[in-house]
């Protein structure tokens, strides 16, 4: 392509300024420090509007002489278009088949990366948790970017998850231990004991330790509360002797005469401390039960 030439000569405005000025400083002297009143309310009038239409003259001016001096620069602003959008029509089709090819390279490297993670993921062992936070980054599709730096990008992020996962676990180990600690000393004043395993789901929702340990701490108290208080009733209220050893003694009959065993299906629901006491007393009685399934009722 033949190279450009412009022959450019920068504007030159030549002006009476300085006359100009001076000679519009002496018309504004004569009006400078005018106080409007109601008595020279219509002059003042008068005058503003004289000063709005000279300055509206200079502003004109200006723009009129602006436009003419702009003339040459858009008329090579329009030329210079119409070239750029000679070479746009040629190279458009061009740079979208290059987009095809680099878009197609991407996902390649898309797919690899994800097979580095699987990979790392295996090698570092990380669970499902940990897992989730690998992923392709933006940087990994860059096409000058190469496949060594990808894997090891993901590797040292693989890593440092890992020891956040190993931190985690050595943590909620450390918990555990603490937990079971409080756990054995309060099931010493109780009859249904706790479980390190009813507590494990709070581990799994982060909560702080000091937080478990007072759910520890308060569960225990509630079945405390509630055993004493059965413990106290059953001793306040007397069933005469008699009655007593006429259940006992027809309950034994039976059982002599009777091998047979019965079921019944029954769907319970209680508070915790309750249902714990409902499972203790079906253990010391001699009952054979199987629970199928547990949880909150909603």
């Amino acid at each position: 392509m033949k190279e450009i030439e412009v022959k450019k000569r920068l504007p030159i405005i030549l002006m009476n300024f300085n006359e100009v000025k001076s000679s519009l400083e002496d018309t504004m002297d004569k009006y400078r420090g005018v106080i409007v009143t109601e008595e020279n309310l219509k002059k003042c009038k008068t005058t503003q509007k004289d000063l709005a239409k000279l300055r509206r003259g200079i502003d004109e001016y200006r723009k009129n002489v602006k436009r003419e001096m702009e003339k040459p620069i858009k008329e090579f602003e329009f030329k210079c278009k119409d070239l750029i959008n000679l070479i746009t029509e040629v190279e458009k089709p061009i740079k979208d088949g290059i987009k095809i090819y680099d878009d197609k390279r991407r996902d390649e490297k898309r797919s690899i990366a994800k097979e580095y993670i699987k990979e790392s993921i295996k090698n570092y062992n990380l669970n499902e948790e940990y897992a989730a936070k690998l992923t392709v980054k933006d940087k990994y599709l860059n096409l000058s970017g190469t496949l060594k730096s990808i894997k090891e990008d993901i590797d040292m992020q693989a890593n440092i998850l890992k020891k956040e996962q190993e931190n985690e676990r050595d943590r909620k180990n450390i918990y555990r231990i603490s937990m079971k600690s409080a756990i054995d000393s309060v099931n010493k004043k109780l009859n249904t004991k706790l479980e390190l395993e009813d507590f494990e789901e709070y581990l799994e929702l982060d909560w702080p330790l000091d937080r478990v340990l007072k759910e520890i701490e308060n569960r225990a108290e509630a079945i405390f509360k509630a055993e004493n208080k059965a413990y106290d009733i059953k001793n306040d209220v007397q069933v005469p002797l008699s009655v007593n050893q006429n259940i006992i003694s027809n309950y034994k009959n039976k059982l002599t005469k009777e091998d047979n065993k019965y079921f019944v299906d029954i769907h319970v629901s209680h508070n915790y401390e309750m249902i714990k006491a409902l499972s203790q007393f079906l253990k010391e009685n001699g009952y054979e039960y199987e629970v199928y399934k547990k949880g909150r009722v909603k």
